[in-house]
């Protein structure tokens, strides 16, 4: 009962944040028209739109552990695409801990594993990269990478 009540509140704070997304949502929808919406959204680069869609459909279907871990893994690599690194860090984590501890985990598909091992091994590189002591903000740039703050080694005088 009190889990019914906390995912009912859950599911209304995300509603009311995100009402523009609400008007086409439809309290009858399947799960796929869930995983279709988000990824028209997502190719349309409405990346906070197609997140929002993700977040509802984990609150609605927590029973479906094979779409739950395809939608957990769209939610951290929105956030990677979305350049805040460290909640795509904690939700890939997250989902790499369900691999190797939950009692479901023969229902995941390994393809999320090895998704998230991969993007998790990026912020990693990217990271190590950062701490490099030659590390410019010319090769910042050639790397994709964001420049460094209180970098100003390469800044005119």
């Amino acid at each position: 009962m009190i889990k019914k009540i906390l995912l009912s509140a859950a599911t209304i704070l995300l509603l009311n944040s995100c009402m523009s997304y609400n008007a086409s949502l439809q309290e009858d929808w399947t799960e796929e028209q869930f995983f279709k919406t988000a990824q028209q959204a997502y190719d349309q680069d409405h990346l906070d739109e197609a997140l929002f869609y993700y977040e509802v459909y984990l609150l609605r279907y927590p029973q479906n552990y094979q779409k739950g871990i395809a939608a957990e893994y769209e939610r951290a690599y929105i956030h990677y695409k979305k350049k805040d690194y460290s909640q795509a860090r904690a939700y890939l984590k997250g989902i790499l801990d369900k691999y190797d501890s939950s009692p479901y985990a023969y229902l995941y598909p390994q393809a999320y594993r090895v998704l998230s091992e991969k993007v998790l091994q990026e912020l990693e590189e990217r990271d190590a990269i950062r701490e490099l002591p030659f590390f410019e903000r010319g090769r910042a740039r050639k790397f994709g990478i964001e420049s460094l703050e209180g970098n100003t080694e390469d800044q005119p005088s």
